[in-house]
């Protein structure tokens, strides 16, 4: 989830929106976002995911895929 923040005049103002793990709920701004798994055309309802959680879902996609590995 993206929690935007406006300014006054209503522009964006992207150094205060806060980017939240939508697995974990860990929380970071835009200069902590590296390795997040962030669509690059949110819609409605799209999830966004940390480093972290991004490993675990791709090892449990894996472990699904290939059970005797």
């Amino acid at each position: 989830m993206i929690h935007k923040r406006y300014r006054r005049n209503g522009t964006p103002d992207l150094r205060r929106w806060i980017f939240e793990c939508d697995c974990c709920h860990r929380r970071h701004t835009i200069g902590n976002i590296n390795g997040w798994l962030i669509p690059d055309h949110p819609r409605p309802g799209m999830r966004i995911y940390c480093p972290p959680c991004v490993q675990s879902i791709a090892a449990l996609i894996i472990t699904y895929a290939v059970p005797n590995a």
